[in-house]
């Protein structure tokens, strides 16, 4: 022990020499890894910021990318609105594809309806008694400012692809199946494979359209399953819309069904669709559109307009939409058989959100020209069914329910001169023409009664069934002015040809 003693106190000075550096190396260790986690706590935050940065970038692009959209109303000028496109989720339930199984030689193809009066087009005149074609399209609806395409489905037959593409069709809708409108069941287009391959090989671009007559939900999300199943071999390559297209509402397995259902339908389809990746487009006739679809509720989706009229007659439709097939007689090289062209008022290749809006009943229309709503705060029943709308016109679509006989509503205004009520429906403004309404009683005042009054006092064509005269600003008495651009407004030598937009 005593030689321990005198060998530890002879080298003292080495052993803490000792024990001091390795306290030291032990402080750097810990210095070390705490600047190490720290730097990584560091460079994580900083990621995180990135992405939430680049997430709020995207949302923002999202939510304030425009679009032209055309709203040509009863007037001699080309009008053009733009509207915010929005991005929204929607949850539905997953329902299986019904088996994909291709139209046979045999089968009985019962899509093909007679169109409503508002689709057919009177006696052609002599400039096209042999069909449109697509030089007559160009000159008379100025279609050199815009994209022209066509749809087609098996009733084409053969169709040369390299011809049509050469002709000057830029873009094809292109029929990928149907459900029969009396049996029910669904089939793939005979020529379907064979016309998108044409199609994307010849370089033209390429929409979707299912013809539906689907009388449940389970139906209609079954077709939209469909829908998607047949293009998973496509879906890169399809850049233009994919298309519901119901036509027969009250007719064959559709003749109970309401245009509440149809609409509800629709929405089931597009937004299933729409959550697919793929842009989804309503395809429906102009009365369908005024007095069927219960347009107020279809206000966040692309419509796809259908009327075939006199090429130099006005088209008569103000709502909002981004093609329109204005001809099922154009003729085009390549193609044996008539065909419908369309016009897409803008690139749809290139839009990048599957909805326009979100349908808020609060963004609605408050106030109209030519109409003094006086407030009262009555209660009121539908004296039979009727359509309620989100304005009080009957010439443009803005249907938001039907509402059967007997319905009860509070009225918190009315027009005496137009003959026109402003209504509670369920908590959304609506407005019914007065005579389809029995006055029960008179309520307390509430919350929601408003006052909605313009300084304009010509009454309203729509109420009285006549037709709007326009004036030199594009504005329709008794309608609301649509704002137009001078790079798109036809000088007066052409207003005949721009009538017709």
């Amino acid at each position: 022990m005593h030689t321990l003693w005198e060998w530890i106190c002879r080298y003292k000075v080495a052993i803490t020499a000792v024990f001091a550096a390795v306290a030291i190396g032990a402080a750097s260790v810990v210095t070390v890894i705490s600047v190490s986690r720290r730097r990584a706590r560091a460079a994580q935050a900083a990621v995180t910021t990135t992405q939430t940065a680049e997430q709020t970038d995207a949302t923002t692009a999202a939510v304030t990318t425009t679009e032209l959209i055309i709203a040509p109303v009863t007037t001699a000028l080309t009008t053009k609105t733009t509207r915010k496109t929005t991005v929204r989720t929607t949850t539905r339930r997953t329902v299986a594809p019904p088996p994909i199984v291709v139209e046979p030689d045999n089968v009985k193809d019962d899509t093909v309806k007679t169109p409503d009066a508002s689709v057919t087009k009177p006696a052609a005149t002599p400039d096209i008694k042999n069909g449109v074609t697509l030089q007559y399209v160009r000159e008379s609806f100025e279609g050199n400012k815009y994209i022209i395409g066509m749809d087609v489905s098996r009733h084409q037959e053969k169709i040369d692809w390299k011809k049509v593409k050469a002709a000057g069709i830029e873009f094809a809708m292109i029929r990928c199946g149907y459900r029969t409108t009396v049996g029910g069941k669904v089939y793939e287009d005979a020529n379907f494979k064979k016309n998108i391959e044409g199609a994307l090989d010849a370089g033209v671009k390429v929409g979707i359209y299912f013809f539906s007559a689907a009388v449940n939900e389970t139906e209609v999300l079954e077709e939209a399953a469909f829908v998607i199943e047949v293009l998973k071999p496509y879906k890169d390559k399809i850049s233009y819309p994919v298309a519901y297209d119901f036509e027969i509402l009250g007719q064959d397995r559709a003749k109970d069904l309401t245009a509440t259902a149809m609409t509800d339908h629709a929405i089931a389809y597009m937004d299933t669709i729409a959550d697919a990746g793929y842009i989804p487009i309503l395809y429906a006739s102009r009365n369908a559109l005024w007095d069927k679809w219960e347009m107020g509720r279809l206000s966040a989706y692309r419509v796809w307009l259908a009327q075939y009229v006199n090429l130099l007659s006005q088209k008569r439709y103000n709502g909002a939409h981004v093609m329109w097939q204005c001809a099922s007689d154009g003729r085009v090289d390549g193609i044996e058989k008539d065909v419908d062209l369309n016009i897409a008022y803008t690139d749809l290749s290139r839009v990048s959100t599957p909805y326009l809006s979100k349908v808020d009943p609060e963004d609605f229309e408050k106030a109209f020209p030519g109409f003094s709503f006086n407030p009262v705060c009555e209660e009121v029943e539908a004296i039979a069914g009727v359509n309620a709308r989100i304005s009080p016109y009957t010439d443009r679509p803005n249907k938001w329910t039907s509402v059967k006989a007997g319905k009860r509503m509070v009225r918190t205004g009315i027009d005496t001169q137009n003959g026109w009520s402003r209504l509670d429906c369920n908590g959304v403004t609506v407005y019914i023409p007065t005579k389809s309404l029995r006055f029960l009683r008179t309520t307390q005042t509430t919350e929601r009664t408003t006052t909605a009054t313009t300084t304009v006092t010509a009454t309203d064509p729509a109420a009285t069934g006549t037709t709007a005269p326009t004036t030199a600003t594009g504005t329709a008495a008794g309608g609301t002015p649509t704002a137009t651009t001078g790079s798109n407004t036809p000088t007066a030598d052409h207003s005949q040809k721009a009538a017709a937009k």
